[in-house]
């Protein structure tokens, strides 16, 4: 298998293509992304429970957490001409749990937390374009946490507002017509809402092979940049 080599200059379209390429040519990262289904599940019978709800969402955020990094190590494998098996992905997510478990709690504390509140919600808008790019930065790169989180915001330093714009606009592609048709079948059987959750289980490859692919297209271009000005520099 030929290395998929990304371009730095990839629009937005660009890059959705190639995750979408790279996601119908390997079907795979469907499994890896099913991992986190059975959460799925627990969230949905909890409704009406408001402190099952509670624990199910605290379990969908960590588990989501270590699907996704699975997930960008998965995309990041075939990127670089190399065929990765579920059980590797979650090999290096279990290598890089402390890192990782580091970044998510930054999240939780720094994201989470904040856009809980109404007058943290700017805050935590802010810090969740900046460190976006931290679990793929702890399961991509030897780092350590604070190194991940470093890496993210340099590569969003500068360009916080297209970051939004691209993420605003693509979770609203993915998400908008699962919203309505779980609202929809919600109406219908209060248990039918399950099947938007699964289509959105099996889109999650799909998000996190354009994030992984814009993530590497990032460095790069870091990279390039720090060649030509050495005060400009990422760490790998």
């Amino acid at each position: 298998m030929q290395p998929l080599t990304a371009d730095v200059t990839d629009s937005t379209v660009t890059l959705l293509k190639r995750a979408a390429s790279l996601y119908l040519g390997h079907p795979r990262l469907a499994l890896i992304a099913m991992v986190g289904l059975p959460v799925v599940v627990v969230n949905v019978i909890s409704r009406g429970h408001w402190w099952l709800l509670s624990f199910s969402a605290l379990l969908w955020f960590a588990v989501s957490f270590f699907v996704v990094a699975a997930l960008a190590y998965g995309s990041g494998e075939l990127l670089a001409g190399r065929e990765p098996g579920i059980l590797d992905a979650y090999r290096r997510v279990a290598l890089r749990c402390r890192t990782l478990l580091g970044v998510m709690l930054a999240h939780f504390l720094g994201v989470a937390l904040p856009l809980g509140t109404l007058v943290g919600i700017p805050v935590g808008l802010y810090l969740l374009v900046r460190w976006w790019f931290g679990p793929y930065a702890a399961v991509l790169n030897d780092v350590s946490t604070r190194e991940a989180l470093r890496i993210s915001s340099s590569i969003v330093k500068g360009a916080w507002w297209q970051m939004f714009g691209r993420t605003v606009a693509l979770m609203s592609l993915l998400s908008l017509s699962v919203a309505a048709t779980g609202m929809l079948l919600g109406l219908i059987e209060p248990y039918l809402a399950l099947i938007p959750y699964i289509v959105g289980t099996l889109l999650l490859p799909l998000s996190t092979a354009f994030y992984t692919l814009l993530f590497l297209n990032a460095v790069d271009a870091k990279l390039l940049q720090s060649a030509a000005s050495p005060e400009a520099s990422l760490s790998p």
